[in-house]
């Protein structure tokens, strides 16, 4: 034993004196190759599955106009306040067996989301991330009586998340069925995985009116979502976030994509001012300015910002594909560098391999 550790002792020895004597820079390059090799194993896959794509700016869907720039939102929580109390009381209390709420907004959220719908009257409703259904109950209620709306809810889980990898876990969306099982004729739901791979197959296409986010609260998330479902939007649409202070909940610093996302859109601002605190409301929405791509830069730049967790390699591609059909290239090439970035952290070298990977996407141009 006492033969073994010295062996180990000198051969740790002799590997110091072999680094200090070589040049540092030849050093730091064969620590670059070996942590780059490991980098290609894990992410060559992404380049084969995406070379033959064709990134060019495509054209935008011909996306119709809504008159909602004209509709004053003052007040809007109020408005037709009657109509939510009709499903109100089944949204109290929490979920049978567990200690979480039917309902993750508050009385004055879902009466602000309650009023826009209202207002607007809207055709085509899309909501990510819908957790029990607590939100998607709001929503449906909303629009029992619009003639020809409709409810498409996108969620990343199929098995509610409060439940996720439980035996006999109940599904996304599951509360539908238990509080307004009347109103499912108006509702489509698709899970698994990323929104935007279902958006070409189900969503209309004159586009659509309103889109609520309420999905992860932590980078990349929400930064995400708002790409995937922009180029459906109509002009002059409504996107509405929720938790959007989300961040000063217990202080979490992770917790500021809602409010730095929609805060990234140019647009008429709808603002819940009934809400008793000296702050910002938890809940926000915006008619958007027709001119989108004003606001790409900004959305894409939001990717930068630290991530709290990293996609998988499915959503990587499946997005990228998506993005490569409606953004320009400069922007796609901002998304692939802070994915490779961010899904390298435990390298040393990430910047240099985001780099690699990045032109090995899109050339040096």
């Amino acid at each position: 034993m006492l033969v073994f550790n010295l062996e180990v002792v000198v051969v740790k020895i002799l590997k110091k004196i072999v680094k200090a004597m070589l040049p540092y820079g030849f050093v730091r390059f064969v620590q670059f190759q070996k942590t780059n090799r490991k980098a290609d194993q894990k992410n060559s896959h992404w380049a084969v599955e995406l070379v033959n794509i064709s990134v060019e700016k495509a054209e935008w869907k011909n996306i119709s106009e809504t008159d909602y720039n004209k509709i004053d939102f003052t007040g809007v929580e109020f408005y037709d306040e009657q109509i939510l109390a009709n499903i109100e009381e089944h949204l109290h209390g929490n979920i049978e067996g567990t200690n979480y709420s039917k309902s993750e907004m508050s009385y004055k959220d879902r009466a602000f989301l309650n009023g826009i719908i209202r207002k607007t009257k809207p055709k085509t409703i899309v909501e990510i991330g819908l957790s029990a259904g607590g939100s998607t109950c709001v929503i449906l209620n909303a629009i029992s009586d619009v003639e020809g709306s409709k409810l498409y809810s996108f969620d990343y889980n199929t098995d509610w998340y409060r439940q996720k990898g439980q035996k006999n876990s109940r599904k996304t969306g599951f509360l539908v069925k238990e509080i307004i099982p009347k109103l499912l004729s108006k509702w489509e739901l698709y899970t698994g995985g990323t929104a935007c791979k279902y958006f070409d197959e189900v969503l209309p296409e004159n586009g659509i009116d309103l889109c609520l986010i309420d999905t992860v609260h932590s980078n990349p998330g929400e930064h995400l979502n708002i790409l995937e479902v922009l180029p459906y939007m109509k002009k002059a649409g409504i996107i509405i976030y929720h938790d959007t202070v989300y961040h000063t909940f217990r202080n979490n610093v992770y917790g500021t994509t809602c409010c730095s996302s929609i805060n990234a859109l140019n647009g008429k601002r709808i603002i819940l001012k009934s809400e008793k605190t000296m702050g910002l409301p938890n809940i926000s929405g915006i008619v958007l300015d027709e001119n989108i791509n004003e606001m790409l830069w900004a959305l894409f730049s939001n990717l930068s910002l630290p991530w709290a967790y990293k996609i998988s390699d499915e959503d990587f591609i499946e997005m990228f594909k998506h993005f490569s059909k409606y953004y320009e290239k400069d922007l796609i090439r901002i998304f692939a560098y802070y994915c490779y970035f961010y899904m390298n952290s435990e390298f040393k070298n990430k910047k240099l391999i985001a780099e690699k990977e990045t032109m090995n996407l899109f050339g040096k141009s």
